[in-house]
């Protein structure tokens, strides 16, 4: 499995755990839920993901290790949510991004 997409299912929460067995995911896409926490260890070890669609959520904080095993990472899509502050240290792992 190297694309998941879960636009537009109208989820409010993430198990932390989703993907510990697809480590080798390359996009993931949750555009257009619910969302309003993710928790920090949601995308832990998934260092072939390019791509993560998370816009038009709730969202209104991010941990500020949430994309620290994310170093491939190329395109974060974080629009049309609730965002307030974004914690300085958010990105330092991210080394590849083209698009956020």
């Amino acid at each position: 499995l190297r694309i998941i997409s879960f636009i537009s299912n109208q989820l409010e929460s993430i198990s932390s755990n989703l993907f510990n067995q697809c480590k080798k995911l390359t996009s993931i896409s949750f555009g257009q839920n619910r969302l309003t926490i993710l928790d920090k260890s949601t995308f832990k070890d998934l260092n072939e993901l390019e791509s993560l669609y998370l816009y038009n959520n709730e969202l209104k904080n991010l941990d500020s290790e949430l994309f620290d095993d994310l170093s491939n990472l190329k395109i974060l899509e974080l629009s049309y949510n609730s965002l307030n502050n974004l914690d300085a240290n958010l990105f330092k792992n991210i080394l590849n991004i083209n698009s956020i």
